[in-house]
């Protein structure tokens, strides 16, 4: 009986040296761990039925995951997959797209055309208004330079002077009434070479310019008493007709 107990616990201890060595080999070759021994008891911790059910608990929750994802994608679509390209257009509609796109840019040569035409009209209204006004300018300075020259020749003519001398000795209202058919064109020229562009104002307001201030106001109150208007006109030409016998450069008194 010793013997048998002796042998025993010789088996027992080599069996144990066997486990010690083996599980120093498998720590020096790297091949066991802390972390494997855990996985290794967390594996047996757990019977095999009990691993059974959690595979078939597990398996159950991933179909009822995947029927989830049909309910809410009724189409079936792998929101993974890339989108499927864009159809290819049809014939008709190319069709109808190249003459929608002729149609506008007929439209918008057509528009160009019109506008072009409306602005070559406008520019040449322009240059007919333009040339009209230079033309008005033109002959209202070619009137201008002769009345100047009319002026001039009024104020050297010693015939003007002699009129002159009889019109600042007579009443102030027999003066008015001799200037007042100068200015109506019943007394004809003031003299020979009067110009005939001087019209009967022109003329009564060369005189009156030539008058004696005091004389003048006088005769301008004989007007203002048988037309007033006329008086204004008179008064009006008075103030210009200066600036004119400046411009052919000859003096008022």
């Amino acid at each position: 009986m010793k013997r048998l107990l002796t042998a025993f616990s010789v088996l027992a201890i080599i069996n144990l040296l066997g486990i010690v060595g083996a599980a120093g080999w498998l720590v020096a070759t790297q091949r066991l761990s802390k972390e494997r021994l855990d996985a290794v008891r967390e594996i047996l911790h757990q019977t095999i039925p009990e691993e059974q059910a959690a595979m078939e608990a597990a398996a159950a929750a991933e179909a009822e995951a995947q029927e989830a994802e049909k309910a809410d994608d009724p189409v079936g679509l792998d929101r993974n997959e890339p989108l499927p390209p864009n159809p290819p257009v049809p014939a008709e509609t190319l069709v109808a797209m190249q003459r929608d796109d002729a149609q506008a840019n007929e439209f918008r040569a057509q528009r160009a055309e019109r506008e072009g035409s409306v602005l070559s009209q406008t520019t040449t209204q322009v240059f007919r208004q333009l040339d009209r006004e230079r033309k008005e300018f033109e002959a209202e300075r070619e009137r201008f330079e002769r009345r100047k020259a009319g002026i001039a020749a009024m104020q050297g003519d010693e015939q003007f002077q002699a009129a002159l001398s009889v019109l600042t000795s007579v009443k102030p209202a027999d003066a008015q009434a001799m200037l007042q058919e100068i200015i109506e064109g019943r007394a004809g020229s003031l003299s020979v070479d009067d110009p005939a562009d001087l019209s009967g104002m022109d003329r009564a307001v060369a005189y009156l310019d030539e008058i004696d201030e005091m004389i003048r106001g006088k005769i301008m109150a004989e007007f203002v008493k048988e037309s007033p208007t006329v008086a204004a006109e008179l008064l009006e030409r008075l103030r210009t007709f200066g600036l004119m016998a400046e411009a052919t450069g000859t003096q008022t008194p």
